[in-house]
């Protein structure tokens, strides 16, 4: 019997035709989706950090989040150092690229209702009284692990403080 595809029996060339898909869906074709971009980031920072004026005019805890101050702030070399003083020690940068945990943004919105409030380590949950669902709070992870980049795929560039 030959091993070229177009001579085997029909039985054996659909056998061959499904570990084939088989091996491609295991090799690529089914990973996880790939992160998402920073605009989509934005678009739900917009959403809820910025609108509520928290992280938009007022800059609660130093920090804004419009857009064309957002990326910097979360992962530049100074503008992405953590300013609230209690959780310095285990997060100091808001976003390490390439590590969601060491990030402290992540971990402000993943933190649980018996680890948030004014007066904990880390603060309260972030957006203020109104969580991110998983499926968001996961485009953030899968960013940050990703490297973090800027819609141009760059990670912190030269031009962030």
């Amino acid at each position: 019997m030959s091993a070229y595809p177009h001579q085997l029996a029909a039985p054996q060339r659909g056998i061959r035709l499904v570990v084939g898909l088989c091996l491609s869906v295991l090799w690529g074709g089914c990973g996880d989706p790939p992160p998402p971009t920073y605009s989509e980031l934005q678009s739900l920072m917009n959403l809820t950090c910025t609108q509520s004026a928290c992280h938009g005019t007022s800059k609660a805890g130093g920090l804004s989040l419009v857009t064309a101050d957002s990326y910097c702030a979360l992962v530049g070399s100074q503008g992405g150092a953590t300013t609230l003083l209690s959780a310095k020690e285990p997060f100091p940068r808001r976003v390490v690229p390439g590590n969601r945990s060491a990030s402290f943004l992540y971990r402000k919105l993943t933190l649980l209702p018996a680890e948030s409030g004014a007066s904990k380590q880390l603060g309260t949950v972030m957006p203020l009284n109104q969580p991110l669902d998983a499926a968001s709070i996961e485009k953030f992870g899968r960013w940050i692990d990703a490297g973090s980049p800027n819609e141009a795929g760059v990670v912190a560039p030269a031009s962030c403080p």
